[in-house]
């Protein structure tokens, strides 16, 4: 079902890239159908690890919900107020990247990082009257991802 992608050199990685449209978190309108079966594939893909080499290690439910309660903090307290801590969640989301390299964990959390970068940036470089709209479509997104990632074994 998932093509593999390739690499520069023609070599298949075997894995899917896993880009998300940013115009999903930028849609005045809110997340479209197909934001969540993206959601979906890429829960599932966080809960699972590689089976044929076991190097692929799957996100925790830990790292997910820790990012997921800052988001959460980040909207109880109100967008607009804590921009910069928003703004913050993509060098957060860095530093547990390159912890879990450090320890020799090579865990799907890279793949999360590097899907929702680009979202946090989508947000952050939106029309001030816009952001607050684009931070809540954000975090649906994530929100399903959660959901996802828990309905399909995440640990």
């Amino acid at each position: 079902m998932e093509k593999p992608t390739y690499n520069q050199q023609g070599k298949s990685s075997g894995e899917r890239d896993w880009k998300a449209n940013l115009n999903w978190v930028t849609d005045p309108k809110g997340l479209p159908p197909e934001a969540i079966d993206f959601a979906e594939a890429f829960g599932k893909h966080l809960a699972s690890s590689n089976e044929k080499d076991k190097k692929r290690i799957a996100m925790t439910t830990t790292q997910l919900r820790n990012f997921f309660g800052e988001l959460r903090r980040i909207q109880a307290m109100g967008f607009e107020g804590n921009e910069t801590d928003f703004y913050m969640l993509k060098p957060k989301l860095a530093y547990t990247c390159a912890r879990e390299l450090k320890n020799k964990r090579d865990t799907r959390i890279g793949d999360f990082e590097k899907t929702l970068r680009p979202l946090i940036e989508a947000v952050a470089k939106s029309k001030e009257t816009e952001r607050v709209t684009n931070f809540a479509n954000f975090t649906k997104f994530v929100e399903a991802v959660v959901a996802f990632h828990k309905f399909h074994g995440g640990e």
